[in-house]
């Protein structure tokens, strides 16, 4: 059954269970689209259905997106998309069951991640800034792994690239906190997050992490910073990937000398040459000579320049530092599949492999950040083939060990 309703007043929706896929902003002008089906289905089906086909073109200008040509600029764009999706939430929030929460679907452009692999992009701020404010909590941002392909397909295009299913609850209370409680919070939550969302492709954590963090925001009626100011939607998303990344990083101090000095080389040059003066003084650090580094398959030397192996160049050798056990690993899966892949886990099992799996996460994002995105795209296909990898290097040990049995 349909029912067309304007959902800035409807009630239709009283006391039901609500999952709703409301416009994205600016992405798509859907009157505008209908207008090619509307010319024909005029000629074809008025006389069956009058009302429908009483106006010249389809009408425009009460559709709820922040067309840019429709308004006098892109802030009154953004303003008339905020205050419609506002009033329309605040009906769902009035009108939902009160014992199921109400599910929003989003969807975002790859391209609208920010250069620290965040999602921070006018219309993500401020379609949460309307759930927000209509009296939702953010209780968790989901990925859906439907079109987790097409949008492996659509890293580095402007294409829609990823689906989103915000879980909103109605907010109870009036409590107002600081800035330095907020981020106490926020850490202690995202710590936990991070830890399981681990088995998430890389490409899908981002999303996934904004709803722990966005639920510590959203059940706070009021925070303030230093300065008294009051903490908006996009603070909080600032603030969300940068202890995010903070965290993430803290975790490479764990990994051996080499690792940690590839990842810090990585973050500043990624694969390309950098200076060997500059390469032995960090090298130093971790008590290591760029010459250690070129014998452990690493870095190579050019001249006066050095840079990272990239995976491409690595071999069937045995590794014996997470960074390049990781990058033969995706050597292998890119050129052989997941059963050479394998194979090469196996012989390198003494290195924990949930270690490997986190540090090509964590790649991903930085690859992702430099534009990357052959790279990104590789990091992350580890990952996602990761669980089949693991299960067919164990499979593979037992058939060994009985074979060695029965010799």
């Amino acid at each position: 059954k349909a029912i067309q309703e304007d959902a800035q007043i409807q009630i239709t929706s009283q006391n039901k269970v609500i999952s709703t896929d409301p416009p994205y902003y600016d992405n798509i002008i859907y009157a505008d689209l209908s207008d090619f089906f509307y010319g024909w289905l005029k000629r074809s089906v008025k006389p069956i259905f009058p009302e429908l086909f009483q106006t010249i073109a389809t009408p425009k200008s009460d559709e709820l997106v922040a067309s840019r040509y429709r308004h006098k600029s892109k802030q009154d764009a953004r303003q008339f998309f905020l205050n419609g999706m506002k009033k329309a939430l605040k009906q769902l929030n009035l009108t939902s069951h009160p014992n199921y929460p109400v599910t929003i679907y989003y969807a975002f452009k790859q391209s609208e991640q920010t250069g620290d692999g965040g999602m921070i992009s006018t219309g993500w701020e401020t379609f949460l800034t309307a759930i927000i404010d209509s009296g939702f909590v953010i209780t968790g941002t989901w990925p859906i792994n439907t079109e987790m392909k097409s949008r492996l397909l659509s890293i580095g295009n402007n294409a829609l690239s990823s689906s989103i299913i915000l879980v909103c609850r109605k907010k109870e209370g009036d409590k107002k906190i600081t800035k330095r409680e907020f981020l106490k919070d926020l850490n202690e939550e995202l710590k936990q997050s991070i830890e399981q969302f681990v088995d998430l492709p890389p490409v899908d954590r981002p999303q996934a992490l904004i709803g722990p963090g966005m639920a510590v925001y959203s059940k706070f009626s009021e925070i303030r910073d230093f300065q008294g100011e009051k903490l908006t939607v996009g603070d909080a998303l600032t603030e969300i990937n940068k202890m995010v990344n903070v965290i993430q990083e803290g975790r490479i101090e764990e990994y051996d000398p080499e690792t940690r000095f590839a990842f810090e080389w990585f973050k500043s040059y990624g694969f390309g040459p950098g200076d060997f003066g500059k390469a032995e003084i960090l090298a130093k650090t971790y008590n290591l000579g760029v010459s250690v580094l070129e014998d452990k398959k690493i870095m190579s030397l050019s001249g006066e320049n050095t840079k990272l192996m990239s995976y491409h160049a690595y071999s069937d050798e045995n590794y014996d530092t997470v960074w390049s056990i990781l990058h033969n690993l995706v050597h292998w899966l890119e050129n052989y599949g997941e059963k050479e892949a394998s194979s090469r886990l196996r012989h390198n099992s003494r290195v924990d492999g949930n270690i490997i799996k986190e540090l090509a996460g964590i790649l991903y994002e930085k690859s992702f950040q430099k534009g990357l995105h052959e790279e990104a795209r590789a990091y992350n296909s580890l990952v996602e083939s990761w669980e089949e990898i693991s299960k067919l290097a164990t499979s593979e040990y037992s058939s060994d060990s009985e074979e060695n049995v029965l010799l």
